[in-house]
């Protein structure tokens, strides 16, 4: 029987150690702010049919009822990007700013579908919650050692079903 060394062996010590620095760099961080992480939690999945086209396009081919966990305090810094600045696309098939915000995150724990909130100071000064969706996370290193997070405005104006 041939022997075969394993794709990433020995990588988890210096994985686990670039995390660690990772996420001290993004607690030390002098342009930190504190957020909230809503965890989602899956409750039905259906097919949407509509023969109605989405202002911004489909985000995802499948409705999802959701569920949110109960909300944890963590640590975010803004990654600047003018990436996002043609994000969505109208009913006439145009490109439509949608305000997208890119995160690193002092957690593993944020996926997809997450729901963060967050103070933001408005021109007049004034601190205002602000809602989002964690639509997109790009990982980088083998096995994820960090992360960037898009997020875009979460606007429903209902209330998050969290449970415990």
């Amino acid at each position: 029987m041939v022997e075969l060394i394993a794709r990433k062996s020995g990588h988890r010590a210096i994985n686990d150690e670039i995390r660690a620095q990772w996420q001290i760099g993004i607690e030390t961080d002098p342009e930190r702010f504190d957020i909230l992480f809503y965890a989602p939690k899956l409750i039905a999945t259906t097919v949407v049919e509509s023969s109605e086209v989405p202002l911004f396009g489909e985000l995802q081919a499948d409705n999802y009822e959701l569920e949110y966990k109960a909300a944890e305090k963590l640590i975010a810094v803004e990654v600047p990007s003018s990436e996002y600045d043609s994000f969505g696309v109208d009913e006439n098939g145009e490109n439509v700013d949608v305000d997208a915000l890119l995160l690193r995150i002092n957690s593993v724990a944020v996926v997809e579908r997450s729901v963060i909130e967050l103070l933001t100071e408005n021109e007049l000064g004034e601190d205002v919650l602000q809602r989002w969706y964690v639509l997109k996370i790009d990982s980088y290193g083998s096995n994820s050692v960090a992360s960037i997070f898009t997020l875009i405005p979460f606007n429903d104006a209902e209330d998050l079903n969290i449970t415990p």
